[in-house]
């Protein structure tokens, strides 16, 4: 009972089969080897005598063979009370002859002794044992090294995308929150606003009617009278005393008819009428334009939505319509927004060609010692200009913007408003808030009187130190002239208030 070991684990066997060519394996092995025949697009084979057979043999146990492992395996508990015997494979010596393996077959997959060679693996490609050791050691250190790399990137990306979760949460938090105050405060304003107008409808509903009441008392009082004079006519009028009759009728005068407004006209018709006007304008932002935004399907698609594929051709459509003329357009310089410099609450669109102030949420933007922070809403362009002349045009949203140049060394991370544009000596530059303008530098501000323009057009003449500011419209209008030596190139640079967008042309 020596030769009771499967030839393929090695082992004594586990369900014991008997193949067709003769040769006994473990039921669960011959059965894996075969399955990985098969993925081979190979016929089934033995592994010892490598005879194949044309249709996959069915297995049954060998039930004589399995009574002899059995009995092998009770002798062996018998003869060892402590640990199992030790097998051939286990002791270094082939299964098939007992030997000693010093040899690795590549095509069995096993290894194998002298005796092995020279039957059953002699056409077999073979290595020593210690060179094939030497080779499976060197793959998996190599495997263990990718293994500690792809450990070290998966956690990486799971560090990553817990901040990305963390920085959803916040950022979903604080929109919600936003929302919330923003809703609160114009139900607040809206119900100021009712209060304000009940409250006025009751006081002119108070002085009409007073003045209403004091009439009809009026009026009250004169039908008496009327009522009394009527009773002394009639009371005159039936005395048979003629002297008597007419010496009481020539004190009798015809009362006068009082006359008051009858109308009650309470005066509402002016302020209720622009109430109620502004009122259905808010309804239909609210029932209708609020309601399709907040209740729409798509509402996620931003950045591949047909308006953002638009954006270039429409920035592009709008930039033709400008009169720059002669005069400047071999100037003209097309110019990007830097999203390093950009601060958090700027959002970058249509190619780095469209800054817009969000207020609803903090995007997440890598940290960078360019980037503008605290109450500098702003925003550097990418290009640097010195030497020469240039000109550029940006369109403005609607008014509380700043917009000029400022050198690269501007402050970053200040929170105060002395590095806000034209607050300090590094920066130049034109305040567009609410119909009027400014011009700043320094900290010193120059009213220029009430403009509207939404495009502005700047010419820069670096050497000459030359920064003129235009309203653009049908022609080009002069809004306001810096003459200054510049010591270092300029950057044209954007302070955007809430809800301003500012695209450059």
């Amino acid at each position: 009972m020596d030769n009771l070991d499967c030839a393929i684990c090695l082992d004594l066997y586990k369900i014991p089969v008997t193949i067709p060519c003769g040769h006994n394996f473990c039921m669960n092995c011959i059965s894996e080897h075969w399955d990985k025949d098969i993925k081979e697009e190979k016929e089934s084979s033995c592994p010892q005598c490598r005879r194949s057979f044309p249709s996959r043999p069915e297995l049954k146990k060998n039930i004589d063979l399995s009574d002899l492992v059995d009995k092998k395996r009770k002798e062996d508990s018998v003869k060892s009370p402590g640990p199992p015997s030790v097998s051939r494979a286990a002791a270094g010596l082939c299964s098939r002859h007992g030997k000693a393996m010093e040899l690795y077959c590549e095509v069995d997959k096993m290894c194998i002794c002298c005796a092995c060679i020279i039957k059953e693996c002699s056409t077999h490609k073979k290595v020593l044992v210690e060179d094939e050791r030497k080779d499976r050691e060197t793959k998996l250190i190599k495997m263990s090294k990718k293994v500690d790399m792809q450990i070290e990137l998966t956690e990486k990306n799971i560090a990553e995308l817990k901040e990305n979760i963390d920085t959803a949460k916040e950022l979903s938090e604080h929109t919600a929150e936003w929302l919330s105050n923003k809703f609160c405060h114009l139900l607040q304003n809206v119900k100021q606003c009712q209060e304000a107008m009940a409250q006025y409808v009751e006081q002119e509903k108070v002085r009409e009617l007073s003045q209403a009441e004091e009439n009809l008392h009026q009026l009250e009082e004169s039908a008496e009278t009327l009522r009394k004079h009527l009773e002394q006519t009639e009371a005159l009028l039936k005395k048979q005393d003629d002297v008597q009759f007419l010496q009481e009728s020539q004190f009798i005068d015809e009362p006068p008819l009082k006359e008051v407004p009858l109308s009650v006209t309470l005066d509402l018709d002016t302020k209720v009428t622009a109430v109620t006007d502004i009122v259905s304008k808010i309804s239909k932002l609210i029932l209708e334009d609020l309601r399709k935004v907040t209740l729409a399907a798509d509402i996620q698609e931003v950045q591949d939505s047909p308006k953002e594929k638009r954006c270039t051709e429409d920035i592009s459509a709008v930039s033709t319509k400008s009169p720059i003329g002669e005069c400047y357009q071999a100037q003209y310089r097309p110019l990007s927004f830097d999203p390093h410099t950009a601060h958090k609450y700027i959002r970058l669109s249509c190619e780095n060609r469209k800054a817009e102030h969000i207020s609803m949420g903090v995007q997440k933007v890598p940290a960078h010692e360019a980037r503008f922070e605290g109450s500098c809403w702003q925003v550097l362009c990418a290009e640097g200009l010195e030497g020469g002349k240039h000109y550029w045009e940006v369109d403005v949203s609607h008014p509380w913007v700043y917009l000029g140049v400022a050198y690269s060394s501007i402050k970053r991370k200040e929170k105060d408003k002395q590095w806000y544009l034209g607050m300090n000596k590094e920066s130049w530059s034109l305040q567009l808030n609410k119909g009027c303008c400014f011009a700043l530098h320094g900290g010193k501000e120059e009213r220029l009187g009430e403009h509207d323009y939404k495009r502005i057009g700047l010419f820069l003449d670096f050497p000459a130190g030359i920064l003129i500011f235009y309203g653009v419209g049908s022609k080009l209008n002069h809004l306001h002239t810096f003459h200054t030596t510049f010591s270092q190139p300029l950057y044209p640079a954007f302070w955007i208030g809430e809800g301003v967008s500012v695209t450059l042309l």
